[in-house]
């Protein structure tokens, strides 16, 4: 069976992610959960993506040990990310708007 919504999702993540690290640093887990709650996504299927946007500069990070627990690596957005952010974000609410013409919302 054809699951467009898998596809879509596959799409959007990435942006989601730099959405949630543009309003404040999240760990890794953190990120994952919200993820996860938010869009029926796998808890998996965030590292991959936070790895890939550390590697092209989007995102860098900070270990903390403030938690009383095990260290937590904490996400931070870059220059570069807000950018990308910025422009990806531009381009999400243009192709929605179109989207949501063609069909009928």
């Amino acid at each position: 069976m054809y699951d467009l919504s898998v596809q879509i999702k596959k799409g959007l993540l990435d942006l989601c992610v730099l959405a949630l690290v543009d309003r404040k640093e999240r760990y890794g887990y953190e990120l994952a959960e919200v993820l996860a709650e938010k869009t029926n996504s796998s808890i998996g299927t965030i590292y991959p993506i936070l790895r890939k946007m550390k590697e092209a500069g989007l995102l860098t990070t900070k270990v903390s040990e403030d938690s009383g627990g095990p260290p937590r690596k904490y996400y931070y957005i870059t220059a570069q990310g807000k950018a990308v952010y910025a422009r990806e974000r531009r381009n999400w609410q243009q192709l929605n708007t179109a989207i949501n013409s063609l069909i009928g919302e």
